[in-house]
């Protein structure tokens, strides 16, 4: 279908990381919400990650701020996608509150950058009593997030999921096409290649989306809807 050729082990590598620009950090509705003190620390220490489509590595025990694209996020052994992050989210708070370094790992399903800072900055900057407070705020949605995804997996056919996260895709999209891989998008469904490429079949024939190679685009949103199981769990 729409796979390209694996990149070679070098080109696998992800981009050197690099001061965050200002222009970058404003893209975030989290970070810009940040006290000033805050703000200006993470550009200070901070590091942009890039990771093409398909690239993993690990969260490196950071506090992460997804600028644009999307992330699958696995569980700590590594056995399947737990969370499903697009831009705009964030991640590893719960690193700012344990000295113990948590590292899980990240799957590119679309061309991503997202700011690293260093897990202890927050407390340094502000104190342990505003972490506390910014983790409660966020741990309730991520385990509903995480709730949803867990029941989908369990409840919904894989034509009904990839549907659904093609729309999530798409959202977070810096163009009309959605430049991914069947690869990608089974590894962050936990199923096979075969069942993701089968389900894009049928999308494809009902006219709900239009496949090329390295990428696809959404040509019918309603038609896709119909398909989709209506989750929302990315």
């Amino acid at each position: 279908m729409f796979d390209v050729t694996p990149p070679s082990t070098e080109q696998l590598r992800c981009s050197p990381s690099a001061r965050p620009e200002r222009e970058a950090l404003a893209r975030h509705p989290v970070l810009i919400a940040l006290p000033q003190a805050l703000q200006d620390a993470a550009h200070a220490q901070g590091r942009l990650i890039h990771q093409a489509t398909g690239q993993r590595r690990t969260t490196g025990g950071s506090l992460g701020f997804l600028i644009e694209g999307a992330l699958a996020v696995y569980d700590e052994r590594n056995l399947a996608c737990i969370e499903r992050l697009g831009t705009g989210a964030t991640f590893g708070w719960e690193t700012a509150l344990t000295t113990r370094t948590s590292e899980q790992e990240l799957l590119a399903l679309l061309d991503t950058s997202w700011l690293a800072i260093p897990a202890a900055l927050p407390a340094q900057v502000m104190g342990i009593s505003w972490v506390e407070r910014m983790f409660g705020r966020h741990a309730l949605d991520r385990l509903r997030r995480i709730q949803s995804l867990s029941a989908c997996q369990v409840v919904h056919a894989v034509s009904a999921r990839t549907a659904t996260l093609i729309q999530q895709l798409a959202t977070s999209s810096a163009t009309e096409e959605i430049r991914t891989t069947q690869a990608a998008l089974a590894d962050a469904l936990g199923v096979q290649r075969t069942s993701v490429n089968a389900a894009i079949k049928d999308l494809e024939a009902a006219g709900a989306v239009r496949v090329r190679r390295g990428s696809l685009r959404i040509t019918c949103a309603s038609t896709l809807a119909c398909f989709a199981c209506g989750c929302g769990c990315g």
